[in-house]
């Protein structure tokens, strides 16, 4: 149930965006670092939700591994429309994103023995990260404000 809503949610709210992308066969003005940051965040939670992190969990896998596959269409599609410059800088945070999680999961496995010190961590790790997402659509308004000026 919870996963049919967010898919519902993501189709009403992103489907104009990438709806006029395709359309117009170019991203225009918009910011790869939404969706990049609502990447990173959905896989952090994929990893929060591993049963050698926090065992039970398969909700959060879920949701998230649905929100992650999504994400990743998104940028795919974002990728496919963009020109020269900005599209290597785009690569570029897709693959931090991906380096990011590799090297968070192998401190935590390596440092960290009992499931309680691994999920306090990354669950610390995932809420830093998710006031990162929310924040994320601001980057826009601030580049706005400043060609304004």
């Amino acid at each position: 149930m919870h996963l049919c809503n967010n898919v519902k949610i993501y189709l009403i709210f992103s489907r104009p965006t990438f709806y006029r992308i395709c359309k117009k066969k170019s991203v225009e003005h918009f910011s790869v670092v939404p969706y990049v940051a609502t990447l990173l965040n959905c896989m952090l939670w994929v990893l929060y939700g591993m049963p050698f992190l926090k065992p039970n969990s398969t909700l959060i896998i879920t949701i998230n591994g649905a929100g992650t596959v999504i994400e990743l269409i998104s940028i795919f599609i974002y990728l496919l429309y963009l020109d020269g410059s900005r599209w290597i800088k785009a690569l570029l945070l897709l693959f931090t994103d991906i380096a990011f999680i590799a090297v968070v999961a192998a401190i935590i496995l390596s440092i960290f023995k009992s499931h309680e010190q691994r999920t306090l961590l990354i669950g610390v790790i995932c809420f830093i990260f998710c006031i990162i997402m929310y924040a994320s659509p601001l980057s826009i308004m601030v580049r706005c404000d400043a060609a304004q000026m």
